[in-house]
């Protein structure tokens, strides 16, 4: 006959083993918060802006904000120029990055 001890303390031995495995391991939850840096969009004084990119600016903004009334558009840009004290292209700019994360973030 086979001990029953034996059978017991190696099933103590693996259920340790596999809590310590489960407390390793890396979860979604823990390893997909990010917390973005505060950072205030400030375009630089030596290089004008080009009029190229702040079309694209624009209509990547139209894009990604279709949902919004055009009224809640220009508020929500306005809260962000008047927050960050920053331009009108720099606050859409800073607005599709900020929703670029929210995306990333609660993608998974």
């Amino acid at each position: 006959m086979v001990d029953t001890d034996t059978f017991v303390v190696i099933g103590i031995v693996a259920a340790v083993l596999a809590f310590a495995w489960l407390l390793k391991r890396p979860s979604k939850s823990r390893s997909s918060i990010v917390t973005p840096p505060q950072t205030k969009f400030v375009t630089p004084k030596a290089a004008p802006p080009d009029p190229g990119e702040e079309a694209a600016v624009r209509r990547a903004f139209a894009n990604v904000f279709s949902m919004l009334t055009r009224p809640r558009q220009e508020d929500l840009v306005q809260n962000w120029m008047r927050a960050k004290g920053c331009s009108r292209i720099e606050a859409m700019r800073g607005l599709l990055k900020d929703r670029g994360i929210d995306e990333v973030k609660y993608d998974s």
